[in-house]
């Protein structure tokens, strides 16, 4: 294989020699035809399914701006004129259907054939009704026919992983030569839009509209491979992420290009700002507003610079766009603006991108105008193509047999479902609900004509005492007793494959439970789901602590170890109220002796808190007694100091005594009310002495 650009071939004898060429699209292989005629009703047949867009981009920008609202479904192909419309179709079926379709790269449906696949998978809707139920079967039956609708799609989606699904995901045609034995690899996004590639897969049974397409498109290979510098230009645009990139190419050159980055993406968790808000949690912190305000100005930027190239974009042939995913794509083609979403010259880059730069701008149009050159063997294609359609008719047979199948089972299940709703509806079931006890007795009692009803097949077996449990009616319970005790221990379906006994201990019903027992309810039976015992299935500890109690009066009655459960006999149930006794005095007491000691460590607190009063404020007496002495020094000259220590050396009688320790003063005393002191411990001692 060998890859070179396209416009290489201009010279190459594929070209010049004009040889008749075939084309490969989807693995089936067309000739080229002389004569191009397009037939009218293939056209109207087209027309209809195909929304018709104008080829100049600044007719497609007027047509917007006349019209107040316009809207695409990029999935189904279908524009709509108001926003009515446009909402009723997202929540059809149709979309969610194609939306399938698309995520299995297959062909999307129109409306006629999607009408088909649901008629025929539900059309066997019976009509006969009762004239007592017809309101509740017409609901019954549009309710069927949605899940019925759903069905059908769902059991149709077992083909999309199939060879066709695969093939008609190539992004590539080839274009064969059988005289040179070549055969050349063309990208399909530079032959035409996707719109007509899904229509020639979804008409791939008509030969003679394959074959005039194919000749279309191996015109337009040709003319891009004569095409000249001055009349062969093409556009790239790239947004993602906060990041654009864009050129407008020419062979051989860049005419212009241009790239942003703004800050846009939010870290470690990704998706844009817009997105987020879009979710309902709007944030408002620094850097969302960031985010928010550089998504404007990328967009604004991103309009003037489409607006600069306006006469450039006029003259391109193709614009490759690639917007994943968000709001990318309405940065690019703004309500408005100088590219409209419906221009037919836009065409999504088949293949991965590594980020917006123009450096990628420059690798997209070096691969999109690429061609791989290789040779051709017509065995091996012939060996293929019948491979081909063995798959094909294994897949078409696969498909009537899912079909046929699915018609059965759907019938099967519309009987099912008729004969459960009359059993469910039976008049002794509907009197039963509506806790009607006359109803019930006349057609116990008195009507000689009425039966119980049976279940059939696919039904679930109701008995009337459940349905009497279910309705809380006591009266009712105990009038189905005495008229089927053998209904006490059946097992109900509808109650996890248990008893009545079951889900009355679920309701924690305890006068219930009592009325059971005593009617000889058996507690041993197990649950058919779960195994589990009525015991087991109690809604609370009161509910359990029931059982044990009437176990206890009825020791002999049932074997209690298979019933999951210890009986509690009275002595055993006043022995537990003489421990819970015995636990609440000795709680109390104990309470009594805490509240004791709270009492005497809170008057040991007070004394201590007195104490520590009490020593801050002989604390406050010293320091101001301190106080009082320095000031007395302070006012007292170099001299009279002097004077007064010799005094008291000469004359000792003259000296003052401490009125504790009873030793001289040296200088001034410290003072408390009228006594006299020589040092701070001599006042503390003192104090203590004579307060």
């Amino acid at each position: 294989m060998k890859r070179i650009p396209i416009f290489q071939l201009s010279n190459s004898t594929i070209i010049t020699k004009n040889f008749p060429l075939d084309i490969q699209i989807n693995g089936d292989t067309y000739s080229q035809v002389d004569t191009i005629k397009e037939d009218e009703t293939l056209t109207n047949t087209t027309t209809t399914t195909t929304t018709t867009t104008s080829t100049n981009s600044s007719n497609n920008s007027n047509n917007s701006t006349n019209n107040k609202f316009e809207h695409k479904c990029n999935t189904c192909i279908i524009t709509f004129n108001d926003p009515t419309s446009r909402n009723e179709h997202y929540r059809s079926g149709i979309h969610r259907y194609n939306l399938k379709l698309k995520l299995s790269h297959l062909p999307i449906v129109n409306e006629e054939e999607y009408r088909n696949l649901v008629n025929g998978g539900g059309n066997s809707n019976t009509k006969e009704e009762d004239s007592d139920e017809s309101d509740e079967s017409s609901d019954d039956s549009s309710s069927s026919s949605d899940e019925t609708d759903s069905n059908i799609i769902h059991e149709q989606q077992g083909y999309q992983f199939t060879d066709t699904a695969i093939e008609f995901n190539d992004p590539k045609v080839r274009i064969i030569s059988k005289e040179l034995k070549l055969q050349v690899s063309v990208w399909k996004c530079i032959l035409a839009n996707t719109e007509t590639f899904k229509l020639l897969y979804q008409y791939r049974s008509n030969q003679q509209y394959q074959a005039q397409k194919g000749a279309v498109l191996i015109e337009a290979f040709k003319s891009i491979v004569k095409s000249s510098g001055d009349t062969m230009k093409w556009a790239v645009l790239m947004c993602s992420g906060g990041r654009f990139a864009g050129s407008i190419n020419q062979i051989g050159k860049c005419l212009e290009h241009k790239a942003f980055h703004r800050y846009t993406t939010r870290k470690k968790q990704g998706g844009s700002q817009s997105s987020k808000d879009s979710q309902g949690a709007t944030k408002h912190s620094a850097g969302a507003g960031l985010r928010r305000y550089n998504e404007k100005r990328l967009k604004e930027e991103v309009a003037e610079l489409l607006q600069s190239w306006k006469s450039q974009l006029e003259q391109c042939t193709f614009i490759f766009v690639f917007a994943p995913k968000g709001n990318t794509r309405d940065i690019l083609f703004p309500q408005g603006g100088v590219i409209s979403h419906l221009d037919e010259r836009i065409r999504n880059i088949p293949f991965p991108i590594i980020r917006p730069t123009y450096n990628e701008t420059q690798r997209v149009s070096s691969i999109l105008f690429s061609v791989d050159i290789e040779l051709f063997d017509e065995e091996k294609e012939e060996l293929r193509q019948k491979e081909l359609q063995e798959k094909q008719k294994q897949l078409e047979e696969q498909q009537e047999k899912e079909r046929i199948d699915q018609e059965a089972k759907l019938q099967k299940q519309q009987q099912l479902m008729k004969d459960v709703s009359q059993y469910r509806d039976d008049r002794l079931f509907q009197a039963i609900r509506n806790k009607d006890m006359e109803k019930v007795r006349y057609l116990l009692e008195t009507d000689e004509s009425y039966e119980l009803p049976e279940p059939k097949q696919g039904d679930s077996i109701l008995t009337p005492l459940y349905l009497a449990m279910e309705a809380k009616d006591m009266e009712m319970m105990k009038y189905f007793i005495q008229m089927f005790p053998m209904d006490l221990n059946i097992l109900v379906p509808d109650c996890q494959f248990g008893t009545v006994l079951h889900r009355a201990s679920e309701l924690g019903n305890l006068e219930m439970i009592e009325l059971l027992l005593n009617s000889n309810a058996d507690p041993t039976v197990s649950e058919g789901l779960k195994n589990q015992t009525a015991y087991d299935c109690a809604a609370n500890q009161k509910t359990r602590d029931f059982f044990r109690e009437w176990a206890g009066t009825h020791l002999n009655k049932w074997d209690y170890q298979k019933a999951h459960l210890v009986p509690l006999t009275p002595q055993q149930k006043q022995e537990q109220a003489d421990k819970k006794k015995l636990k609440r005095k000795a709680q109390k007491e104990k309470e009594k002796v805490k509240k004791q000691q709270e009492k005497v460590e809170l008057e040991e607190q007070k004394k201590r808190d007195l104490e520590k009063q009490q020593k801050q404020e002989e604390l406050k007496v010293i320091e101001q007694i301190q106080m009082t002495k320095i000031m007395q020094e302070s006012k007292l000259t170099d001299r009279e100091k002097r004077a007064l220590a010799a005094e008291s050396r000469s004359n000792p009688l003259l000296a003052k005594k401490c009125d504790n320790c009873n030793q001289n003063i040296p200088g001034v005393p410290f003072e408390r009310l009228t006594y006299k002191y020589c040092s701070v411990a001599c006042v503390k001692s003192h104090k203590q002495l004579f307060p």
